[in-house]
């Protein structure tokens, strides 16, 4: 149980008819980062660790029973005010991070705090580029969780390469290039070759270079066909996302199937790739554009001097003119309703609605034969050596030439320890257990 020693002065404060009181809460990452936060409209100092207010947040109804049913909470969180920055959410840096929740009189801190509950963070859903909402899962949650091994019949190493697993996965290793990408979620590396098709699959990828340099992101699948998104009959074009093709997998022919009425050979005429996000220009600087939604446009480091404390010094601000220009829908001039820097980037929001193209990245590819079927689905059958796609799309844009480096991945099972690393003797799965038809059988004359 949760040791609620609450002072005497804080219970009678309690029973008066006005309080002043305030929830707050803490967040201990993994990492050793601290962040605290309060309802309170003003900084609080408690147990020497300073609370910032949250006032563009709210906490839900907290939840919680005097049996052993786990306590129930979700914060919602707007980022731009929390000091909560996206990219730590979506990489996992605040995975299983540990929360206090308590109560204190702002008016009065000595007379200390009311502990609702203690617990660690679950699940993070990112709403938008702005918004989170953050599950909590208390104390008694843990009870529910099981611990210590099972009798499985796969492997239970906590990862590929840990301490009872044995695996030299820095010698299996790959380092590459980007050579091609679709969005930010698959790329493409054309050197890659003689790898099987589930070889990195469950790996990681960690980025040494580009803007992701640093993050890592498991990989969902090595290797697969080009995914048809586009389809234009009255040019006859094939759309397929992002720079997934190479001027040598364009020439001649190229083959198409699993598309409602488009399966068949053609002949390529030509090709043209389009990449939506270009520049921005302000006040005579121009900078290159790496994320755009409706109403703003991300750009790397502070090209505009929005750092220094002088602000006749800044090159950008409210009421002036951006430019966009290299996109194929976005291109225009727009009025700045402001510009601010903040961890390695800046962000100019704008008064017009920016609009964004469809297909934000898209390889166009003309054919001779007449296209039947205006339906973007299907794929077309090429070169699929090379290409990853990993669960979780990287915060940041993937761009041609980034360097990565990827390790192998493992699906826990006995053949593919035994076939593939040759780590038999460390397989920490129970592959001989009778499956559930071998234990439901029926006994015969035959025993």
């Amino acid at each position: 149980m949760l040791n609620r020693d609450v002072s005497q002065d804080l219970k009678d404060h309690f029973a008066q008819d006005t309080t002043t009181i305030a929830r707050c809460w803490r967040i201990y990452r993994k990492d050793g980062e601290v962040y605290a936060f309060t309802e309170a409209d003003q900084e609080l100092i408690v147990d020497d660790i300073t609370h910032k207010p949250l006032n563009a947040g709210q906490m839900s109804a907290f939840e919680s029973t005097s049996d052993t049913s786990p306590d129930n909470m979700e914060a919602e969180v707007l980022l731009d005010s929390s000091n909560i920055d996206a990219v730590d959410l979506q990489t996992g840096l605040f995975d299983g991070a540990k929360l206090e929740y308590f109560i204190v009189n702002y008016e009065n801190l000595s007379q200390g705090k009311f502990k609702l509950t203690k617990g660690w963070l679950g699940e993070v859903e990112m709403e938008d580029d702005e918004k989170a909402s953050v599950e909590f899962t208390s104390l008694m949650g843990a009870l529910q969780q099981t611990k210590g091994r099972q009798f499985t019949y796969q492997c239970d190493v906590k990862e590929l390469g840990d301490s009872r697993c044995g695996v030299d996965v820095e010698a299996l290793a790959y380092s590459g290039e980007v050579s091609s990408f679709t969005g930010r979620d698959t790329f493409r590396d054309y050197t890659i070759s003689g790898e099987t098709e589930d070889y990195f699959r469950f790996g990681v990828v960690e980025w040494k270079t580009g803007y992701n340099a640093g993050l890592s992101m498991e990989v969902k699948s090595f290797a697969g066909e080009i995914p048809i998104s586009y389809v234009d009959t009255d040019n006859n074009v094939f759309g397929v996302p992002g720079n997934e093709t190479t001027d040598e997998s364009l020439s001649g022919e190229i083959t198409v199937s699993g598309s409602s009425g488009n399966d068949g050979t053609y002949t390529v005429a030509s090709s043209e790739y389009q990449y939506a996000i270009g520049t921005i220009t302000a006040n005579g600087i121009s900078a290159d554009i790496y994320n755009m939604d409706r109403y703003s446009v991300t750009v790397q480091g502070d090209p505009f001097n929005l750092q220094d404390e002088d602000e006749d010094n800044d090159e950008i601000e409210e009421g002036d003119r951006i430019e966009i220009n290299g996109t194929p829908d976005s291109d225009g001039d727009y009025e700045c309703s402001g510009a601010s820097y903040s961890d390695g980037k800046t962000i100019i929001n704008s008064y017009d609605r920016i609009p964004l193209s469809r297909d934000m990245e898209t390889t166009f590819i003309y054919v001779e034969e007449n296209i039947p079927d205006n339906t973007a689905d299907g794929h077309i059958v090429g070169n699929s050596e090379g290409r990853f796609e990993i669960f979780l799309p990287m915060p940041f844009p993937i761009q041609k030439g980034d360097r990565f480096k990827v390790y192998p991945g493992c699906d826990r099972y006995f053949g593919t320890c035994k076939d593939r690393f040759d780590n038999v003797v460390n397989f920490r799965g129970f592959p001989h257990i009778p499956g559930r038809d071998a234990v439901m059988k029926y006994p015969d004359a035959k025993g």
